[in-house]
């Protein structure tokens, strides 16, 4: 699903022409790439969730095209954001769990990536939010020197991400959801309401942060650390938060697999609840609790999704902006006694636009979708 995913974004260059001219708009369109952590397909109302409010997502699926069986290959954080990076698999790109590749996508994968081609082709980009993969070297050094607006974290970013790294301390909204919205926000909306983001910028990324040029396309990867369980510490507890964060949703709504946790069913050769991280080893308790906290994240990322469609309108860019929304992988909450990552590789998968017709969707699509 990585290659496909990808090859699904860079078959958008091509349509763009086509789009031009069928559709009479005068500049190529604007693509937006929205990437959810440990996320899983039934997380939505639209894919059979009956208790998480998703109605944003569920009004993009239905006004797009929702992949029903979209999977990755590498169901973990940092080999399945490395696979998307380079649309080629873990066993050819050798990023994950071995030593040849050192994890770090050489400097010929970084300028095929969908980002560079974009860029090569005239866009303004921005990388915003979570990078769980170097790119060259420890620096990820082209990634700062080649995105126009180049604003992440390394690693888990936390519920709080300027707590734990100085990058984030210039933004107003101090929760990761709503911060990088802001982020979003200083990047796409001319003017000067957002100086203070470009003057509080930390020295080290300062450089790395330029304002869209409102002449040129743009192509937007949004990066959440969210829902996955290292973001969820401390949710809501701080009171400018969402309140939903808070108050949302209740454990008693959620169902816990009958027998959890001593419900293994997997032979002991496969794995052992013992092997399993120590942060998905839950009780039934703690697994409602993660449940809970899991789905009032997702919410978040749902008022994310609303609150940027509402932007791309103000701001005149609805009508000509691709948005493709993903996870990099799913999680166990669970089934078979696991909890983690072990099998879940299914994930919500969706792109919608508003000037592409649906025949030209599936020609872009067709020649990836047997492999989904």
């Amino acid at each position: 699903m990585h290659k496909s995913l990808s090859l699904i974004l860079l078959s958008l260059l091509p349509l763009t022409g086509h789009i031009c001219a069928q559709a009479s708009k005068p500049s190529q369109p604007n693509v937006i790439f929205i990437l959810a952590d440990d996320q899983r397909f039934d997380s939505l109302g639209v894919t059979g969730n009956t208790v998480t409010d998703t109605a944003n997502l569920d009004r993009l699926a239905g006004e797009g095209v929702l992949f029903r069986n979209a999977f990755v290959t590498s169901p973990i954080c940092g080999p399945s954001r490395a696979n998307l990076f380079t649309s080629q698999w873990e066993r050819r790109n050798r990023i994950g769990f071995s030593s040849v590749s050192g994890n770090k996508i050489p400097q010929e994968l970084f300028e095929n990536s969908f980002l560079m081609q974009f860029k090569q082709a005239g866009y303004s980009t921005a990388f915003i939010g979570k990078h769980h993969t170097k790119i060259v070297d420890r620096g990820n050094t082209p990634l700062r020197e080649n995105v126009d607006f180049c604003y992440f974290g390394e690693g888990h970013l936390g519920f709080y991400p300027g707590d734990h790294d100085k990058t984030f301390r210039n933004l107003k909204n101090k929760s990761q959801i709503e911060g990088l919205f802001e982020a979003f926000q200083a990047y796409i909306k001319p003017g000067s309401e957002y100086d203070y983001f470009y003057e509080n910028a930390d020295a080290s990324v300062k450089d790395s942060l330029q304002q869209r040029e409102a002449d040129k396309p743009f192509c937007a990867w949004i990066n959440f650390n969210l829902p996955h369980q290292a973001s969820l510490g401390g949710m809501g507890s701080r009171p400018e938060d969402p309140d939903f964060y808070r108050s949302l949703y209740r454990q008693n709504q959620f169902e816990v697999p009958a027998g959890y946790p001593n419900n293994l069913t997997l032979p002991e050769n496969v794995i052992t609840r013992e092997e399993q991280p120590g942060y998905y080893k839950f009780s039934e308790q703690s697994l409602r609790t993660s449940l809970l906290l899991t789905a009032r994240g997702v919410y978040g990322i749902d008022q994310f999704v609303g609150d940027l469609r509402n932007l791309l309108a103000e701001l005149d860019l609805a009508e000509n902006t691709i948005i493709v929304f993903f996870s990099d992988n799913g999680l166990m909450y669970g089934e078979h006694g696991l909890g983690g990552r072990p099998c879940s590789t299914r994930n919500p998968c969706m792109c919608h636009s508003l000037f592409i017709h649906p025949s030209w969707m599936k020609v872009s699509a067709a020649v990836n979708v047997p492999s989904l």
